[in-house]
C-alpha cells in the first residue's frame, strides 16, 4: 500500500474519538452558562440593591430636608410627623410624613394626596425618635409636645424582596424652631 492509499483509508474519525470530544465540549459548555448564569444573577441583586439604595437615599434626603425646614413641628409620634414647610415660592405647605403599611408615605395638603417615598420598610423599628430640650429621648408614643423637641433621629431600614441586601439609613437633625 502507498502512503496516499493509507491516507485515504484513514480519512475520518472513530466513534471512540467523536464520543471522547462531544464530553469534553459538553463539559466546557456547562461550565462556562453556568458561569454566565451566575454572574448575570448576580447583575440582577446588584441592580435591585443599587435601586433600593437610590429609592431609601432620596427618601431620606427629603424627610431630612423638609425636618431641618420645619418651622413650626405639628405632631411627633412613632411613625409620624407633621411639620409646616416654606416652599421656594414663600407658600407654607403642611406635609406629613408617616408609615403606611410597610411604607413610608408623604402627605401634601396643597395636593390633598398620598404618595409612597419608599416601600418594604422593616416592621418594628421608629421611623422617628425625639430628644427633648430637657435632654432626654422619646420614640413619641405617647404624643409629645412639638415645642419639646430639639432634634429627631430618622431611621430608616429598608429590606427589599428578593435578593437584594437591607439598607439601614439614620441620621439625627437638628430642629430649627427648637427652643
Amino acid at each position: 500500500m502507498t502512503l496516499g492509499r493509507r491516507l485515504r483509508a484513514d480519512d475520518g474519525f472513530t466513534l471512540v474519538e467523536l464520543l471522547t470530544t462531544m464530553a469534553i465540549s459538553s463539559v466546557v459548555v456547562a461550565f462556562v452558562t453556568g458561569t454566565v448564569i451566575h454572574a448575570l444573577s448576580t447583575q440582577d441583586r446588584q441592580v435591585d440593591q443599587v435601586a433600593a439604595l437610590n429609592d431609601t437615599k432620596l427618601a431620606f434626603e427629603r424627610v431630612t430636608r423638609d425636618i431641618r425646614r420645619a418651622d413650626p413641628l405639628r405632631v411627633v409620634a412613632l411613625d409620624r410627623i407633621r411639620l409646616d414647610v416654606l416652599d421656594a415660592g414663600g407658600v407654607r405647605r403642611t406635609l406629613t410624613y408617616e408609615r403606611s403599611g410597610d411604607a413610608l408615605a408623604v402627605t401634601d395638603d396643597a395636593t390633598v394626596g398620598s404618595r409612597t417615598l419608599v416601600a418594604d420598610l422593616v416592621p418594628g423599628p421608629p421611623l422617628f425618635r425625639y430628644h427633648l430640650d430637657d435632654g432626654t429621648t422619646a420614640t413619641g408614643d405617647p404624643p409629645l409636645d412639638p415645642r419639646r423637641v430639639s432634634s429627631i433621629v430618622v431611621h430608616l431600614k429598608v429590606d427589599p424582596e428578593g435578593p437584594a441586601t437591607g439598607v439601614d439609613l439614620e441620621t439625627r437633625v437638628l430642629v430649627r424652631n427648637a427652643r
